[in-house]
């Protein structure tokens, strides 16, 4: 019976220690692999110019110079440049003033041509202005001269001047009627360029311009005024816009 006993105890152990001795250890988990960089952010632009999608910005210092195109490049890039283009003068400051101004479009600048009726005899200055805004009375919306290259006031005979400064239109006729004609060097009439005639205004004032007063002479009230852009040409039974080919 004791031999049962002990036979049976030794075959419970031997099963134990098998059981034991043939487990496998539990394996490690697997090292967790990186993620996959990002593919960079591109964009697609559609056909107005914007962006499908988001669109990375890119450093300042990476952004190649920004070019300064000067009036040739500008007629030459312009998508649609004028040729010609005629508007109504408006009289303003309470005066009598009729006419019509010219501008066209040269190779070696821009010809103005300003015709003027009612005015009394004599000397009054002709003169580009900043701003395309006939609407105040005494035509203070143009704001000052046009002269994008920082140059003092003085008459076309000098070469530093506003590209502005057209000098006098003289009427001596027994009805005030006179006419100015002048070419302006290195003015243009390209749509948003620095140097284009265009979307500015054209001032007629009642005295004379000497050349010599700063900033902008002494030449009186401003009488007469005419916005120079193809909104206002349109809009006039005189008016007429050309388009370069």
């Amino acid at each position: 019976m004791m031999t049962r006993f002990y036979t049976a105890l030794a075959v419970s152990l031997c099963a134990t220690g098998c059981v034991y001795s043939n487990a496998r250890p539990t394996p490690p988990p697997p090292a967790a692999r990186p993620p996959a960089p990002s593919p960079p952010i591109t964009s697609t632009p559609s056909r107005n110019g914007s962006s499908g999608h988001a669109q990375t910005n890119t450093p300042e210092e990476t952004r190649g110079p920004q070019r300064t195109e000067d009036s040739a490049s500008d007629k030459k890039n312009a998508t649609r440049s004028v040729e010609h283009l005629e508007v109504a003068l408006q009289a303003k400051s309470k005066s009598q003033l009729v006419g019509k101004v010219e501008l066209t479009d040269l190779p070696s600048g821009v010809k103005v041509v300003v015709h003027v009726n009612h005015i009394k005899p004599g000397l009054h200055e002709v003169s580009i202005h900043e701003f395309a805004d006939c609407s105040t009375v005494d035509a203070s919306s143009a704001g000052p001269h046009f002269d994008p290259d920082d140059n003092p006031h003085a008459l076309p005979t000098e070469k530093n001047r506003h590209l502005g400064d057209l000098g006098n239109v003289v009427a001596n006729a027994p009805d005030g009627s006179g006419r100015l004609e002048i070419v302006v060097p290195h003015a243009n009439l390209a749509p948003g360029a620095p140097r284009s005639f265009l979307n500015r205004a054209l001032v007629v004032h009642s005295d004379a311009d000497d050349g010599s007063r700063q900033p902008k002479g002494t030449a009186g009230k401003r009488i007469g005024c005419a916005e120079l852009t193809i909104a206002a040409a349109e809009a006039q039974p005189d008016g007429r816009v050309v388009w370069q080919q």
